[in-house]
């Protein structure tokens, strides 16, 4: 007599935690692998950080189309910041720094939470970058004074920089702005 019963496949071993209590150790500095391996899946990591220290933590979609990033507190429950990977470089990145040592948690999904496939995880302690001198002031309390009419170069040294220009007018009198790369 033949018996069977309801015959599913064997589960897919899963490479990382699905949680804060199974989350896999990680250090800082370091490259860790990881694969969503069923749709709606995430892995989770846990690290120790270091008050005052800012981290940068990365996740690479390798063969996913896209990954989220989130961050949790030490009580690996509360969400600190978390990143979607809304442009076009298959990367989801986060900055932080904390005033509290402990073990905080990051969990990797892949984007749509309907896809399968590979990523891999970055975490490196971050440095602040040496103050750039900037050309020119980044608001009106800072701009600077140019005269009419006049050309003035400047440079967008960082992302996010601006360039602020002040100048006296005449009521009355039409004035013509151009910029050129």
């Amino acid at each position: 007599t033949l018996h069977l019963s309801n015959l599913t496949s064997p589960p897919v071993p899963d490479d990382h935690g699905n949680s804060a209590t199974t989350a896999t150790a990680i250090v800082v500095s370091s490259s860790t692998p990881g694969e969503i391996e069923v749709a709606g899946d995430s892995d989770w990591f846990r690290f120790d950080a270091v008050a005052g220290v800012r981290y940068g933590v990365a996740a690479a979609a390798g063969s996913l189309p896209g990954t989220t990033l989130t961050l949790y507190d030490r009580d690996g429950t509360t969400v600190i910041a978390a990143d979607d990977d809304d442009d076009v470089d298959g990367v989801s990145y986060l900055e932080w720094s904390t005033t509290q040592g402990g073990t905080y948690y990051l969990a990797v999904a892949e984007l749509s939470g309907t896809l399968t496939g590979s990523y891999t995880l970055h975490l490196d302690e971050v440095s602040t970058p040496p103050p750039i001198d900037d050309d020119h002031g980044n608001d009106a309390t800072t701009a600077t004074p140019v005269a009419m009419p006049s050309s003035t170069t400047g440079e967008i040294e960082l992302a996010g920089d601006t360039d602020w220009f002040q100048f006296n007018v005449t009521a009355g009198v039409t004035y013509y702005f151009l910029t050129e790369t």
